[in-house]
């Protein structure tokens, strides 16, 4: 049987993992966290006595990979482990494992390419990555949820709507409802066509990649440069993690 490696996405509000062999480029286990909790993640992956495990990791109470995987080489994605491409970032240990691996995704699939990433988790990153300057940096804007919550945090009557519920069919809005889903979601789309837009200015044959568990709400954008890559930071780890086995 093939040896097995594992790489974890550990985000503020879910636990992405997977599972692959030396010998193939699919995944032979990939599961998402049901809570925030890491232990029916964790020890999927320990069943599987993986010979390497890299996490990348923006929690601050993150357990000891160690204690998990005493057996086999543990790595944390930062800017100190071997990277295939410069970082151009003022402070690189203020970088967050989350960018730096969703940078290393869109490395993974065009390497030869400019990328923008554009993760949309509890906040939205966007990575900036060229073929010949490597990582450029980035930017950061509040998430799908965290745009409800500010208005609804912030204001003495505006309501948090609840994540079943849809916007009417009707624009303008015509109750608060619908205008507060209108005004997050076309906000969000407008970002990310001016993002986009801006990049492909400058990089006329690069790649836009949408990822991150609230990209779906989005697929009606994935045309032209813009391609929908939900595993894309897993891809990123996995490629980071044979990097550090060579």
């Amino acid at each position: 049987m093939n040896p097995y490696y594992a790489v974890i996405d550990e985000g503020n509000s879910r636990i992405k993992a997977a599972l692959f062999s030396s010998k193939s480029q699919d995944w032979q286990w990939k599961g998402v966290s049901s809570t925030y909790d890491c232990r029916e993640v964790y020890e999927q992956i320990r069943r599987a006595k993986p010979l390497a495990v890299l996490r990348a990791s923006v929690r601050k109470d993150k357990q000891p990979l160690d204690q998990w995987f005493g057996s086999a080489r543990c790595f944390e994605l930062s800017s100190k482990i071997n990277l295939p491409f410069r970082i151009n970032y003022d402070n690189p240990l203020s970088l967050g494992a989350d960018r730096l691996a969703g940078a290393a995704g869109a490395w993974a699939r065009h390497p030869d390419r400019a990328s923008l990433v554009i993760d949309m988790g509890t906040c939205i990153n966007f990575e900036y990555l060229s073929p010949d300057q490597g990582y450029l940096g980035g930017k950061i804007s509040p998430g799908f949820a965290m745009r409800f919550m500010a208005m609804h945090q912030g204001t003495e009557k505006l309501p948090l709507p609840k994540d079943e519920e849809e916007p009417g069919r009707f624009f303008p809005a015509r109750n608060t409802q619908d205008a507060l889903w209108f005004g997050v979601n076309q906000g969000i789309e407008a970002e990310i066509e001016a993002a986009t837009a801006r990049f492909i200015r400058s990089y006329p044959s690069g790649r836009v990649f949408l990822t991150g568990g609230d990209a779906p709400k989005f697929a009606h954008l994935t045309k032209n440069h813009i391609f929908a890559a939900p595993d894309l930071t897993l891809e990123g780890l996995a490629a980071l993690l044979r990097l550090q086995m060579v």
